[in-house]
């Protein structure tokens, strides 16, 4: 996609979104997603268990993926005015490139399912 011509080659070729289209107003109003993680945790060393776990998350909203997004940026962005003493307490990074994940930990998660960003461990 970093080529030009290759880009405008899939843009012609309608294989990608045109600037500016998306869903109708309507269309994300109806829309909602669901996410599933599967992942393996290794046994501690010193464990009697020496087979991996399988762990499943999920994570979902009953909003379009635009809505969400708008959602989740704002909630972060409310973690970082509001919530400065429970990131303190939760001993979280505070400097360099950090996803959301990792800058705000749980108290992101905890605001996202207030607004009903579902978010757990199946």
């Amino acid at each position: 996609m970093l080529i030009k011509p290759l880009r405008m080659l899939m843009f012609a070729l309608g294989y990608l979104p045109k600037p500016g289209q998306g869903p109708s107003v309507e269309e994300e109003a109806k829309s909602n997603w669901k996410l599933t993680f599967y992942g393996l945790v290794e046994p501690e060393p010193s464990s009697a268990d020496t087979e991996p776990t399988i762990v499943t998350s999920c994570i979902s909203d009953n909003f379009g993926g635009y809505t969400s997004t708008a959602r989740m940026s704002v909630e972060c962005a409310l973690c970082q005015i509001l919530d400065q003493d429970k990131l303190k307490e939760q001993s979280m990074p505070t400097g360099g490139a950090l996803t959301p994940s990792i800058a705000f930990g749980n108290v992101l998660l905890q605001r996202l399912n207030a607004i009903g960003i579902k978010s757990e461990i199946l």
